[in-house]
């Protein structure tokens, strides 16, 4: 039999079955490098800074004049890494990248009033403790469900004094030392002290429940100390959330001496509530125009007696019809 032969041409079903199936998994591996392939090309250009005059050093001479020892330089994206290792603060979206490559957090400054700083803020947070036990307009209004919006108000109040005597006690220590108040001061305190008094969690009880040092004092003040926690309701911790949120706002605004954009949101809505006033005003002047526009003006009768009628209510009755005829007799 020859090598040619029909025969020895013909290939078995299990040999066919395993050519296809190996062909298919090299396909598949194909398919699968092309796509990690295309993955990593998109991830590189996404990684690419897409404005490159920002993100050179002779563009911002004022934050590079200092070496790395002195200050922290926020950078973003893969340089910065996630947002719990810069300060665990929230960040917008829209600012991120503009506040993280222009400001500097100097570390000197704040190593200079550490020890000092957290010393009082160890005593401050005490201290309110015991003022929170004895603060009867908390006391009050502490108990009620759902929580009542006068107590949100009390408690944002009592947090803007808190964190007030906070910073008062930074800029106290810094005074002593001989040096004066600046816009680095006061971005070093909200990097170091502030912000960290805000939102840096720890752990507050025994039961492993983590809070801010702000936050556990607004738990406390809503009705829900450590020792009771568990029985903490969802609408007490939304009011501290919301509460913490809006100290964390107006403070990051406040010491980056930025404007404040809870005022510029109030004078908004007052400014739209003006216009719109002045426009239902003058709608309802031209409705009084158009209106008095519309009435008769008055006749003067010389003899108003002769002109009486018979009211309308009191004319006779019309006759009744009856068969569709109309009736004979007329009163």
């Amino acid at each position: 039999m020859t090598d040619g032969s029909p025969k020895e041409q013909v290939e078995s079903p299990l040999v066919a079955l395993v050519r296809v199936r190996k062909e298919a998994q090299q396909a598949v591996a194909r398919f699968h490098a092309e796509v990690e392939a295309d993955r990593l090309a998109i991830r590189k250009l996404l990684s690419e800074p897409t404005d490159t005059k920002a993100h050179k050093p002779e563009s911002r001479p004022e934050q590079r004049r200092k070496d790395d020892a002195v200050g922290v330089v926020r950078e973003t994206g893969a340089q910065a890494g996630d947002d719990e290792k810069n300060f665990s603060r929230p960040t917008d979206p829209d600012t991120q990248g503009a506040e993280a490559t222009f400001t500097r957090y100097d570390i000197v400054i704040w190593e200079r009033i550490k020890n000092s700083v957290e010393w009082r803020t160890a005593s401050l947070v005490e201290d309110i403790h015991k003022e929170i036990s004895k603060d009867h307009s908390l006391v009050e209004l502490q108990g009620i469900h759902p929580v009542p919006w006068q107590l949100r108000e009390v408690i944002q109040q009592r947090a803007e004094s808190w964190v007030q005597r906070l910073y008062d006690a930074c800029c106290d220590v810094y005074k002593r030392s001989g040096n004066q108040l600046s816009v680095e001061f006061d971005r070093a305190v909200w990097a170091y002290c502030v912000e960290p008094f805000i939102m840096r969690e720890m752990q507050t009880n025994a039961f492993g429940y983590r809070a801010s040092k702000l936050l556990e004092l607004l738990l406390c003040a809503v009705g829900s100390p450590p020792e009771n926690r568990r029985f903490l309701k969802v609408g007490q911790k939304d009011c501290c959330l919301a509460v913490r949120n809006m100290i964390w706002q107006r403070w990051h605004d406040k010491l980056h001496h930025l404007p404040s954009t809870i005022d510029e949101a109030a004078a908004a809505i007052a400014s739209f509530n003006e216009m719109r006033g002045g426009q239902c005003a003058l709608s309802l002047g031209w409705h009084q125009r158009l209106y008095q526009s519309r009435q008769p003006f008055p006749h003067q009768n010389p003899n108003p007696q002769r002109c009486l009628r018979t009211p309308r209510c009191h004319w006779p009755a019309a006759p009744m019809r009856q068969h569709g005829k109309a009736s004979k007799s007329r009163s």
